[in-house]
């Protein structure tokens, strides 16, 4: 099993599936969203489950 997976990108439902299952099997998670500001990531109910928003800036959950 890989130890980290990076996915550009995330955008689709399915490919939020796929992260969120990744996360869950012990893989570090590295992606990219876009949007344009850090709340309309936060606000899309596809992505907002899996981001977290340190002082530094966004990553996702593990």
């Amino acid at each position: 099993m890989p130890e980290v997976i990076i996915v550009d990108e995330i955008g689709t439902a399915a490919e939020a599936l796929a992260c969120r299952s990744i996360a869950q099997r012990g893989v570090m998670l590295i992606a990219t969203a876009h949007g344009q500001q850090l709340e309309n990531i936060l606000k899309n109910p596809t992505l907002s489950d899996l981001a977290i928003v340190p002082s530094k800036g966004l990553e996702l959950k593990l």
